[in-house]
């Protein structure tokens, strides 16, 4: 498994990319630094800053034309950002949305005063779509509502686990405002509405992990907004967002994988410096039997995810004309989402890195599932597992080096007679 800077897979655009997205993480985001601020549950400004002083929020977006940013470049950095600063990845991802939304149906004024500040990196979006009685289902079990009049639009109602509420100017909020007919995803309009709305309120949420970004319901009581609010056709905000969340399945699936990747960095450096009976806990073959799935799983999420961000840019993609569809999105076929594969092997990633690296008995500078991944941290097969009982070795063998993912384990001639007890 190639290196982060050496995937065999990229082009040499994402090959850049990846590169200096990962010269930020690891000049920012070390990990002191990002314990600290999980620990006091505070967003990084200074690395969302130098992001997008890089570039690598926009990454070729423009305001001005209406013209989104590439997907093949976004999951690259969702990738190297979930494998260490997760939160953060997690903010970006809700940016990219944003992006998507305001490119496609944003008016010029939606994108002179909001969109191009969010490209620079001077503005940061929050994306209102879910509710505490509907996650898959939200378009039927939708309860909020925005009711038409004189002077514009009244929203009444309560968003649920929406990220970064607490710490952007801006949410995209989706509302009923007419009837679900002929379809239940029919009568919801899109608004763009400024979070320090009178009537409105934010009120953080505690989560498990990703602490680094604050995880919000947001409430509704008369909010009133005025006629330019709306983004895009009134009554087709849903079907003008479902070519949103196909590129957020992208960009979900891509954030798994940095975070298996990341798990599974963290436990072979672990395994290689970590010794017992005199090597390498890496040097005993049932660790890396472990190391060698998770392994695998991440190179076969990698493989699965490249393959879609090619037909979900050619189905997302609009000319003006086309950009408000009546009915449907173009019916460009898509593949596979990969977010159900990234995020299961992702899962089954961590739990063997886990396993190999003890974290119950792990110093607290670590990183340990809370401040890396939810996966790891709500696994139960991962949480406080002992390292399974090494193989005991043939007698008087010297073993060739094992190598993986660029790790060595030196496991040397096998010790005669008793071994840790064992005979």
């Amino acid at each position: 498994m190639g290196t982060p800077e050496e995937v065999a897979t990229d082009s040499p655009d994402q090959a850049d990319i990846r590169r200096l997205a990962r010269s930020l993480v690891e000049d920012l985001a070390g990990l002191d630094r990002l314990r600290e601020l999980d620990e006091a549950e505070r967003f990084d400004e200074e690395l969302y800053t130098a992001l997008a002083q890089a570039g690598l929020i926009g990454l070729g977006a423009d305001a001005s034309a209406g013209r989104d940013s590439d997907p093949e470049h976004q999951i690259v950095v969702l990738e190297e950002l979930a494998a260490g600063p997760t939160s953060m990845a997690v903010c970006l991802v809700v940016q990219y949305m944003g992006v998507r939304l305001l490119c496609s149906f944003g008016t010029d004024e939606q994108r002179r005063s909001l969109l191009a500040p969010l490209v620079e990196g001077r503005e940061r979006v929050a994306f209102a779509l879910s509710e505490a009685d509907g996650g898959t289902d939200i378009a039927r079990a939708m309860r909020t509502r925005a009711r038409r009049t004189e002077e514009g639009w009244i929203v009444n109602g309560t968003k649920t686990w929406i990220s970064g509420a607490a710490t952007a100017r801006h949410a995209i909020v989706l509302a009923r405002t007419g009837p679900a007919e002929p379809s239940a995803i029919d009568g919801i309009s899109t608004f763009v509405v400024p979070l320090d709305s009178r009537g409105l309120t934010v009120r953080r949420l505690g989560t498990v992990a990703i602490h680094g970004l604050d995880t919000c319901e947001i409430i509704f009581d008369d909010v009133a907004l005025d006629g330019q609010a709306i983004l895009g056709e009134p009554n087709s905000g849903f079907r003008q967002v479902i070519a949103t969340l196909n590129g957020e399945r992208l960009n979900a699936a891509a954030s798994a994988l940095g975070i298996a990747r990341g798990a599974l960095t963290t436990a072979i450096n672990y395994a290689r410096d970590r010794t017992a009976f005199g090597r390498p806990i890496g040097a005993f073959q049932a660790l890396q039997h472990a190391l060698a799935d998770g392994a695998i799983k991440v190179e076969a999420a990698r493989g699965l995810l490249n393959r879609a961000p090619q037909p979900s840019a050619a189905a997302t993609t609009t000319t003006p004309s086309s950009r408000r569809w009546p009915r449907s999105p173009p019916p460009t076929p898509l593949p596979p989402s990969p977010t159900p594969g990234c995020a299961s092997w992702a899962a089954r990633a961590c739990p063997a890195s886990t396993r190999c690296s003890d974290f119950s008995a792990m110093p607290a500078s670590t990183p340990s599932p809370r401040s890396r991944t939810k996966c790891c941290a709500t696994s139960s097969e991962s949480a406080g597992s002992p390292c399974p009982a090494p193989t005991r070795p043939v007698q008087g063998v010297s073993i060739p080096k094992p190598t993986l993912h660029g790790a060595t384990f030196d496991r040397g001639p096998a010790p005669a007679g008793d071994y840790g007890g064992v005979t």
